[in-house]
C-alpha cells in the first residue's frame, strides 16, 4: 500500500508499535490515517470506564482521606458518567454492559480493600499517592524523520505501587478468561517491560509489574494476579528492539509503503481485524466515508 504524506507522530508508545509489528497496514489505518469502525469498540470503552472508577476511588481514599464506602461510590459516579449511553452493535455487550461495569467495580473492591490491600500507591514527593502514573520520555537513540527533535516514547499505568517496600508497577485488566496461559502473558510483556523502564528513567528503581485481572462474564467474575520481575538485561534488550522497530516504523513512513501481513493469525485474532475490510476491497477509500469514522488516540490521556 502506498499512501499520501501524512505527518510522522512525536510520541509513540506500545500501542501504535505492536500495531505496527502486527500488520503496517494496521498501523497506518489506526495511528498515521487515525480511524476506526463507526460505533466504536465495547471493549476499549468499558476498559476506559472501568480505569476512570479505579482511580477515582483511589484518589478519593488515598489522597483525599475519603473512607473507602464513600470513595468507592465515587468511583462508581465516575465510571458511569464515563460509560454514558454507549451503543454498539457487538454481540459482547452482555458482558460489557453498564450494569456489569457497576458490579465489576465492587467485585474488584470487594476482593481488594483498599483499606487493608497489601498493594498501596506509593507515596510521592509532593504528598500525593502514584495514581495513574503517565509519562512521555525521550527515545536515547532515535530522532524524529522531520524536526530531528527527540522521538519520545509514552503511556500511562494504573499505579506505582509498593508492596513490602518493593515498588512495582501495577495495572487493572479486564479480561474473559483468567487461567495459566493469562499469567504467562506477561513474562516477556512488552508493554509492562516499558513501564518498568519509564519508571526507572523517573528514578523509581520498580523490581517488575504487578497485573490485576478480572475476568467479566454474563454469569460471574474472577480473580488473577500475576507478578512478572524485569531485570536491567531485559529492560536493555527490550529498548535495542523497540528502537530497531521505531526505525523501521520510519522507513515505511518515509517510502510510503505500508504492507499487508496477511497472516490468518493477524487478521483474524480477537474476532477480526476492523481493516479488513478494506484489505479486502480494491478501493479501500471508498469504504472509509462509510464505515469509519475518527479516532481520538492519545496514550497520555484516559480512555485514550
Amino acid at each position: 500500500m502506498s499512501s499520501p504524506p501524512l505527518p510522522f507522530p512525536s510520541l509513540l508508545d506500545n500501542s501504535a508499535i505492536s500495531s505496527f509489528k502486527k500488520c503496517p497496514t494496521d498501523w497506518y489505518y489506526g495511528s498515521l490515517r487515525s480511524i476506526t469502525r463507526t460505533g466504536g469498540n465495547i471493549h476499549l470503552h468499558f476498559g476506559g470506564a472501568y480505569a476512570a472508577g479505579l482511580e477515582a476511588a483511589r484518589k478519593a481514599f488515598y489522597d483525599q482521606g475519603i473512607p473507602s464506602e464513600e470513595a468507592i461510590c465515587i468511583g462508581l459516579d465516575t465510571a458511569i458518567r464515563f460509560y454514558g449511553e454507549f451503543e454498539s452493535p457487538s454481540d459482547f455487550l452482555g458482558a460489557k454492559s453498564f450494569d456489569r461495569l457497576v458490579y465489576a467495580l465492587l467485585e474488584y473492591f470487594e476482593e481488594y480493600p483498599m483499606a487493608t490491600d497489601v498493594i498501596k500507591p506509593f507515596r510521592l514527593a509532593n504528598g500525593l499517592s502514584a495514581v495513574e502514573f503517565t509519562f512521555a520520555i525521550p527515545l536515547p537513540n532515535v530522532r524524529h524523520p522531520v524536526t530531528g527533535d527527540p522521538l519520545l516514547y509514552g503511556g500511562r499505568f494504573d499505579m506505582l505501587a509498593e508492596r513490602d517496600g518493593v515498588l512495582f508497577v501495577e495495572d487493572d485488566k479486564t479480561a474473559s478468561q483468567l487461567g495459566s496461559q493469562w499469567m504467562r502473558n506477561w513474562t516477556l510483556d512488552s508493554q509492562f517491560t516499558g513501564y518498568c523502564w519509564a519508571a526507572r528513567d523517573f528514578g523509581y528503581p520498580v523490581a517488575g509489574a504487578i497485573i490485576r485481572g478480572l475476568s467479566i462474564l454474563k454469569n460471574g467474575f474472577g480473580h488473577a494476579q500475576a507478578i512478572t520481575y524485569r531485570p536491567d538485561w531485559q529492560i536493555d534488550r527490550w529498548l535495542q528492539s523497540t528502537e530497531h522497530t521505531v526505525r523501521l516504523m520510519i522507513a515505511y513512513w518515509e517510502q510510503g509503503f505500508f504492507p499487508l501481513a496477511l497472516d490468518k493469525a493477524m487478521c483474524n485474532s480477537y474476532g477480526g481485524c476492523g481493516f479488513s475490510q478494506l484489505c479486502e476491497s480494491p478501493n479501500p477509500e471508498s469504504w472509509i466515508d462509510l464505515n469509519y469514522e475518527p479516532r481520538v488516540w492519545n496514550p497520555l490521556q484516559k480512555g485514550a
